[in-house]
Formats: structure tokens, C-alpha cells, sequence
């Protein structure tokens, strides 16, 4: 599944791109892509509509139009919003594409998604933080709220959940996923088991410091390609090598040389270090 960086890196790109461009047509070729609208309604309130602004909450796009309404993407699993014209794409039965949006200079938004998770929909402007509500969506990672001292108190306050699945908790914070949580919990050196009441002062701070880190480096790189995952202009994101932990159980820590161990928490496989993360 995307995470923030992935998300944050096709949302500048979507800026980039389509800010200030009309919607001329809009193509829904999967009609459970659109949620609280039929098909026609959802492409009748967005044809004539102009992009004023891309968003993001979370794991969430906001692209906001014309007319005070914001249209809302998740891409969930496997969604992909590509801005990458090609025939052979738009023709391969294997490209899973469900919705595509031709902009009145000719150029086209496509969305594809292999597993059929992600959705879209619209709403006022003002409401989107009526959907954050509603989605049950905590505090975006890099929101300039979430100082070290709120990011403390969030994780004080769920202190029996055990925490690379309470980072993951999207009602508490949004945006952080399996990846990024691994390795997080790696490089400050904390079991991923462990309950948060067990953290001290000065562990949340690393693991708040690891984070930033982390994932600011991973935006720079345009975010990982561990799975389905390419950015809106069809590329790879290219942070995969230097991930220290994800996806490399049986290998020797980075730090210790130990074989890394994986498990299986909250649902989710989870990969560390015995030895480095206490």
C-alpha cells in the first residue's frame, strides 16, 4: 500500500501537472471506483471543473476544484494515478484501469488498480474536514501540530498497545504504513512488540527523530517500489536500497550482523533485530 511518502510524492507531481488545467471528459470504466454517486452524477459534477489545488491527509489526495468541491482519492492497495500517456497502457486488458480524465489540453489522468480497493468521491470544499472525521483519520505526520511533545502525548495515551501497530493506527496518527514503522522502530532501536507505556521520554524522541528522518529521505527518493507501487509519471521510486530492515528477514543486521528475525504483528510480517531493538 502507498504510504505518505509514496502519496506525498504523486501528490507534488499532480500539483506540478494539473493545477490551473480543466477537466474536458472524465471516463469511469469501474463504477464502484465512485462512492455516494452514480457514474453519470460523479462525471457531470466534475466536467468544466478547473484544479485549483492537490492535497494530501494521510494516505489521502485532495484535488480541489472549482465551485468550493474537493475530489477524493485513496488509492488503498494497488491504485495508481499515472499522467503518463500511453496507447499501450489504455489498451493492455492487464492494466486494470478504471477511470481516466481528459484535461481540456489534451493531456489525461489515468487510474488503474489491480486489487479494485481504492475509491473516489466528491465533496464541498468545507467539508473535508467533516471527512477526516468521518474516516476517523488521526493527525497527519507532518502536520506542524504534531510537535515532539503532542506526538509524545499521543503515544502515552494508547500506553497498552504494543507500538509498530500503534504507529500504524491511522486513527492516531495518518500516514505511516508497514514500511515505514519497520524501519523506524529499527533505527531507534526499539523492539516493535514492546507496549508504549514501556517507552521512555527519550526513546519516543528518537523514534519521532527516526520518522522525520525516514521519511522526508524517502520523498526525496520518490518512496519505495516494494510492490505495485510507481509514481504518477509511471517510475519507481527509488528508496528500496536503502531500506535497512523491510523485506530482509535471514539477512545479517546492518548494525549487529544477528540474522534478522521476522514476525507476525498485528496482521502485519514485521522484520527486526533480537539484539539491536530492545
Amino acid at each position: 500500500m502507498p504510504e505518505l511518502p509514496e502519496v506525498e510524492t504523486i501528490r507534488r507531481q499532480l500539483q506540478s501537472r494539473i493545477v490551473g488545467k480543466t477537466i474536458k471528459k472524465v471516463q469511469v470504466l469501474y463504477p464502484k471506483l465512485v462512492r455516494d454517486l452514480s457514474g453519470a452524477d460523479f462525471i457531470a459534477r466534475l466536467k468544466g471543473k478547473r484544479i485549483g489545488d492537490v492535497l494530501r491527509q494521510g494516505k489521502l489526495i485532495l484535488i480541489r476544484l472549482n465551485g468550493k468541491e474537493t475530489l477524493v482519492m485513496h488509492l488503498k492497495m494497488t491504485g495508481r494515478l499515472l499522467l503518463t500517456q500511453s496507447a499501450s497502457f489504455v489498451k493492455s486488458p492487464s492494466s486494470h484501469l478504471e477511470a481516466i480524465f481528459t484535461f481540456s489540453d489534451g493531456s489525461q489522468m489515468f487510474y488503474a488498480d489491480l486489487r479494485r480497493f481504492g475509491y473516489m468521491k466528491i465533496l464541498p470544499t468545507q467539508d473535508e474536514a467533516v471527512l477526516v472525521e468521518k474516516e476517523s483519520l488521526g493527525i497527519d505526520f507532518f502536520d506542524e501540530r504534531l510537535t515532539l511533545p503532542e506526538f509524545t502525548r499521543l503515544i502515552r495515551s494508547r500506553g497498552k498497545s504494543q507500538i509498530k501497530p500503534l504507529l500504524m493506527d491511522q486513527t492516531l496518527i495518518s500516514g505511516i504504513g508497514n514500511i515505514y514503522a519497520q524501519e523506524a522502530c529499527f533505527a531507534a532501536k526499539i523492539y516493535p512488540l514492546r507496549k508504549a507505556e514501556t517507552l521512555r521520554d527519550a526513546e519516543i524522541e528518537d523514534l519521532y527523530n527516526a520518522l522525520h528522518e525516514i521519511l522526508n529521505k524517502a520523498i526525496q527518493k520518490r518512496g519505495s517500489s516494494s510492490d505495485a507501487y510507481v509514481d504518477a509519471f509511471g517510475q519507481q521510486g527509488e528508496f528500496v536500497p536503502y531500506l535497512k530492515i523491510y523485506g530482509r528477514e535471514g539477512k545479517p543486521c546492518p548494525r549487529c550482523k544477528t540474522k534478522l528475525q521476522k514476525k507476525n504483528i498485528g496482521g502485519r510480517g514485521t522484520v527486526f533485530c533480537a539484539k539491536c531493538q530492545k
